[in-house]
């Protein structure tokens, strides 16, 4: 599952909706435990700046 959030470009909005997404997301991840599931987020800001501290671009796009 991807989801892309697009948000202003501060770190703490950025979070914000990086832990909403996550969130949002682990209802439909326990429905189906039987099988695996993996969440990518992709938290953008408006400008395109990321939270790098947040961020795991690198390896889940290795994943994809």
């Amino acid at each position: 599952m991807i989801e892309v959030a697009h948000t202003d470009d501060s770190l703490d909005t950025l979070l914000r909706a990086h832990v909403d997404e996550m969130c949002k997301y682990t209802p439909l991840q326990m429905a189906f435990w039987q099988y695996v599931v993996k969440q990518q987020n992709y938290v953008i800001g408006i400008q395109g700046s990321i939270n790098e501290q947040q961020s795991r671009w690198r390896q889940q796009l290795i994943e994809l």
